[in-house]
């Protein structure tokens, strides 16, 4: 009678077990979230009963724009011609440049400058690049984070003087830059033409 009453509580115990554990795997089922089925021009959903769901998905591929640099071909000297007058002449150039960034990322670019200055025969006027007179950007959605540093004097090594974007926030613009520079026309100097370049880069990052 005993080893019968053991039995009885085992397989009550077994059937409690295998009930619970069923009670919990539906709720755990019936909790789940149901997604439907992707979509396919090739398979009906029949919504007879009221409804049909289907999941379409949905692409689009953003690819980068240009990257590019223009700038005007020779400086603009608002006092040239200039005249001796036995001592020295501080002489203001300004020039304009464009950076067109729509690559869609923070990598941001530098402008860079180097130049052996003016010459007139044998005589050499060093050029100094000395302030960022305006700057602006248009045509999207371009965060102007952009720093100056002067360049004095411009060197033949390139030496970035204008750095646009600082890395945290993605460029997507074009931007305008006017440069004022400055040169010194020593008193004695002689008479001529003073001619010379800058060599102008954009980089893409820094």
């Amino acid at each position: 009678m005993k080893r019968y009453l053991k039995t009885q509580i085992a397989r009550w115990w077994v059937v409690s077990l295998i009930a619970g554990i069923t009670a919990i795997s539906s709720l755990a089922f019936s909790s789940a979230p149901v997604w439907a089925t992707a979509c396919n021009i090739g398979i009906a959903f029949d919504a007879s009963g009221g409804s049909a769901s289907c999941d379409m998905s949905i692409l689009a591929q953003v690819s980068s724009g240009a990257y590019t640099f223009s700038n005007d071909s020779s400086a603009t000297i608002p006092d040239s011609p200039f005249t001796l007058v036995g001592t020295p002449i501080l002489a203001d150039f300004h020039f304009t440049s464009i950076v067109r960034d729509h690559l869609g990322n923070a990598s941001g670019g530098q402008i860079l400058a180097s130049s052996s200055g003016l010459h007139n025969g044998a005589v050499t006027l060093p050029l100094s690049l000395t302030s960022l007179i305006s700057r602006s950007c248009t045509n999207g959605a371009c965060p102007l984070v952009v720093s100056f540093t002067s360049l004095s004097p411009v060197t033949t090594t390139p030496t970035p003087f204008i750095t646009i974007g600082n890395h945290s926030a993605i460029l997507d613009g074009d931007y305008t830059f006017e440069t004022g520079g400055q040169f010194t026309i020593p008193a004695g100097s002689p008479s001529g033409i003073y001619s010379g370049v800058v060599t102008l880069t954009l980089t893409n990052g820094f």
